[in-house]
């Protein structure tokens, strides 16, 4: 298997410039009418969870819950706790 390497600020560049080039404007969100459905600022689809429905929709909404926090704290946005953790 391939070894994973980071290079920061090469990824980050890369990472921002694809975001710029594709047209996506961070933060993204889920979209409220489609289950699995994930928007960017502009309210433009970036992508759709679970395309078939093969999952139950909480399911999938806690993937795209799950993804949109990951791409977003790439974009340098954080994420604050609503309520303590038990971690």
């Amino acid at each position: 298997m391939a070894e994973l390497r980071f290079d920061k600020q090469a990824d980050n560049d890369r990472y921002f410039s694809t975001l710029e080039t594709l047209g996506v404007v961070l933060p993204l969100r889920l979209d409220d009418e489609n289950v699995g459905d994930i928007l960017d600022h502009a309210g433009v689809t970036v992508l759709t969870v679970d395309v078939n429905n093969e999952r139950p929709d909480e399911d999938v909404t806690r993937l795209a819950e799950t993804i949109a926090l990951a791409i977003n704290t790439c974009g340098g946005f954080r994420s604050e706790r609503s309520e303590p953790s038990s971690i």
